[in-house]
């Protein structure tokens, strides 16, 4: 199994272009799959950096509606001739993040989209084949981060906080492992480890993704929510590849205390599995 980071916060290099959101290419013995694909353009020059044929991926996985993980779909949609593209039917609803001048900003996805005939709406467990699964988040959020609390969706009765019920998780099953991709962890990542264990009857042998900690313009939460965090994750015996929201300001942090335990997945690293 091979992981790339195509579309992260940070790069390696400046051969990468790089940007506030997500993408992964994940490649395994019957499938060439995407993991989000981040806020615009940056996947196709980033893919090509990669070698990353667009053309051949056959399965999409967009994690949640916000533009900085699916703001890259129009594009794709035009390299791409064949990858059904599977997202929560809440995935189009328009969404907004609470800006600090006061102004709601929308994030989502493009609804002129929504209607393309490649798309496949989960919202329950969903099994694709014998490597791949899907889990929604749950709507009821023991773990939320209160990074979040700046999140909405606008419904009949105007904007409420975001439940997230337009979030999804992968797991991947390769040989004797699995691993657990989560783009935003917005239902919180001790959540779904959890729903994760469930479906398992043990916790992923390895997580990908972002916890939330952050956004551009820094620490959403306390360090010692950050701290309590990182010794909780420890006690999964996981092994974590944050990035993105997580932010390298909270990843510094947890790194002592997790030590091998976590490291960060940036933009053109590759991780052979």
């Amino acid at each position: 199994m091979v992981v790339k980071s195509l579309v992260e916060n940070r790069g390696i290099s400046s051969n990468w272009q790089c940007a506030h959101g997500l993408s992964l290419y994940v490649e395994t013995a019957n499938h060439r799959l995407l993991f989000d694909l981040g806020p615009g353009e940056s996947i196709i020059n980033n893919a090509l950096e990669a070698g990353v044929n667009l053309a051949e991926i056959d399965t999409v996985i967009l994690s949640h509606g916000h533009n900085d993980h699916g703001g890259g779909l129009g594009y794709f949609l035009q390299v791409n001739e064949i990858a059904p593209v599977y997202l929560r039917s809440h995935a189009f609803d328009h969404h907004y993040s609470l800006q600090a001048s006061g102004v709601q900003k929308d994030i989502s996805i493009d609804n002129k989209l929504s209607s393309y005939h490649r798309f496949k709406l989960i919202d329950e467990i969903t099994e694709i084949d014998n490597e791949l699964l899907l889990f929604p988040t749950t709507t009821e959020h023991p773990n939320l981060m209160k990074s979040n609390k700046n999140l909405f969706k606008m419904t009949n009765n105007g904007l409420k906080n975001d439940d997230f019920d337009h979030e999804q998780h992968l797991l991947v099953h390769v040989d004797d492992f699995d691993v657990l991709f989560s783009g935003c962890a917005h239902g919180g990542i001790l959540t779904i480890l959890e729903a994760a264990k469930k479906i398992l009857n043990h916790y992923p042998q390895i997580v990908i993704g972002g916890f939330h900690l952050a956004s551009t313009t820094g620490l959403k939460v306390s360090p010692s929510e950050i701290d309590q965090l990182a010794n909780n994750l420890l006690k999964t015996g996981s092994m974590f590849y944050t990035c993105h929201c997580t932010g390298y300001e909270a990843y510094q942090m947890m790194k002592p205390i997790m030590k091998d335990q976590l490291s960060y997945f940036a933009t053109g690293n590759v991780l052979l599995l």
